[in-house]
Formats: C-alpha cells, structure tokens, sequence
C-alpha cells in the first residue's frame, strides 16, 4: 500500500533505483552480513548469510 503522505518518499526511491541500480546489489549483501554480525554479538550462532534468506519459509520456533 503506498504511502499518500509522502509521495516524495515514493519518488525518492524510484529515482534511486532508476539512476543507481547498482545500489540494490550492494544493499543486500551488506543487509545479510550486517544481520549476522548483530545476531553473532547478541549470542546467536548463524552458520552463514544465506541461512537468513531461509527465515521467510519459518513459520514457528520452538524453544526448549
């Protein structure tokens, strides 16, 4: 749903995209690696990047 609040938002975006598409290559490897250094200095033991590409098929967590 967009946001009718801030269309300039919206533009901002589209313009990044359009003028540096190199950014969408570079922002999610730096987001993976980012995540599992937070998750590695909060005490969660991450085998690797991609195991936070598979979270979105987790549908429950049981913790014993």
């Amino acid at each position: 749903m967009a946001d009718r609040g801030r269309p300039w938002l919206i533009t901002a975006v589209a313009a990044q995209i359009v003028v540096y598409p190199c950014a969408l290559g570079l922002a999610r490897p730096t987001a993976l690696m980012v995540g599992t250094g937070r998750s590695a200095q909060l005490g969660s033991l991450i085998k690797g990047p991609e195991v936070l590409e598979t979270t979105l098929e987790v549908v429950s967590i049981e913790l014993d």
